[in-house]
């Protein structure tokens, strides 16, 4: 509810004044913040804030505490009470009579609730003459059960002109006092039915044994009005591609390679593999390639060793008579020359031989 403040009310020191003159003159904190008003509504409502002399034991010049004026201008809630019945009026040529009261004793104010119950009452009176009673009907009550319980069917209602009863020249019901109504209008139960089948879907694989499914649906017709769903199951499966899948081909490892067929001057080597790894089976394709492989090895030339030419002629002798003296001859080692590595001729290139001449 919405707050009235009010001038602020001051009220004595809760601090003795200092009593000599080592009394500590305190400062006061700052004031608090406002606390909840002691009332909602009404004229005694009053909140307060207070504030500290520091330090502890020090006298403080002023009020510690504040109190204000809150919520006085709002009124609370008054709920609204009946005042007491008027008298009974005189009674009509229709033999009733009537009486009233007030919601005034208070009135509701403030958001207080109305009075509970009803402003006016009107009853039967009785006069000489009596006043005529006409006839009034009775309550319909069921002749026969419904000729059908579900689906729509048919049922005979009978009332009596008894409440009341026309009298002293009242006049009498007014409408039939049989009716025929519908009745059992909810909905038979209808059971579902399965329909037919889907066609089968693709099998889950083309070899080796898959599956492939179908299904229907229960909507032929649909369970309705609290009927039995369709037994079974929507689902149906069998196995297909029974035929054994194609296997492929793949190459072993190959096997080492053979010794060279030279041992130099470029000579092969060969190495063998298998398609066996798996081998091709159920029509698979056999494996591509070539199951022996040739690679060369060795292609360095031989050695050639070095070998003689044919020894050259005999030199001339130095001399024509005497002896000591010799003649030579040569050869070279380039039948054929050595080559790559091989050995060098063996023996001497030059031959030397003593001249048989005559005494000078």
């Amino acid at each position: 509810l919405p707050t009235t403040e009010l001038p602020t009310t001051e009220l004595p020191p809760t601090t003795a004044a200092p009593t000599s003159p080592s009394d500590v003159e305190g400062v006061y904190s700052e004031w608090t913040s406002w606390f909840d008003c002691s009332s909602t509504c009404g004229p005694r409502g009053t909140k307060k804030r207070h504030r500290l002399c520091m330090p502890d034991g020090a006298v403080c010049r002023g009020v510690p505490l504040e109190v204000m004026d809150c919520n006085r201008d709002v009124g609370c809630p008054v709920d609204g009470a009946w005042s007491r019945w008027s008298r009974w009026n005189d009674c009509s040529e229709t033999c009733k009579h009537s009486r009233s009261r007030q919601c005034n004793n208070p009135e509701p104010m403030h958001g207080g609730q109305d009075c509970l119950g009803e402003e006016h009452q009107t009853t039967v009176c009785e006069k000489d003459p009596p006043c005529p009673v006409h006839g009034g009907w009775g309550e319909w009550q069921t002749l026969f059960a419904c000729s059908r319980t579900c689906g729509g069917g048919a049922q005979t209602l009978r009332r009596k002109c008894d409440k009341p009863a026309p009298m002293f020249d009242g006049r009498q019901c007014v409408g039939a006092s049989v009716d025929l109504v519908s009745c059992g209008e909810e909905c038979c139960p209808v059971n579902g039915e399965w329909s037919e089948y889907s066609n089968w879907t693709p099998c889950e694989v083309t070899c080796d044994g898959g599956r492939r499914f179908r299904e229907r649906k229960c909507d032929n017709p649909p369970p309705s009005c609290g009927g039995d769903s369709c037994s079974g199951f929507a689902e149906d499966q069998e196995t297909c591609s029974h035929d054994k899948c194609p296997v492929d081909g793949k190459w072993g490892d190959w096997t080492p390679s053979s010794g060279c067929t030279h041992s130099c001057n470029r000579g092969s080597q060969q190495r063998f593999r298998k398609c066996d790894n798996p081998s091709p089976q159920n029509g698979g394709t056999p494996c591509s390639g070539f199951s022996l492989e040739f690679t060369e090895c060795n292609a360095f030339p031989c050695p050639i060793h070095g070998k003689w030419s044919e020894w050259g002629s005999w030199s001339e002798c130095p001399t024509t008579c005497g002896l000591g003296s010799y003649k030579v001859r040569n050869r070279k080692c380039d039948n054929p020359l050595p080559q790559h590595n091989g050995n060098p001729c063996p023996g001497p290139d030059t031959d030397t031989s003593l001249c048989h001449l005559v005494p000078c």
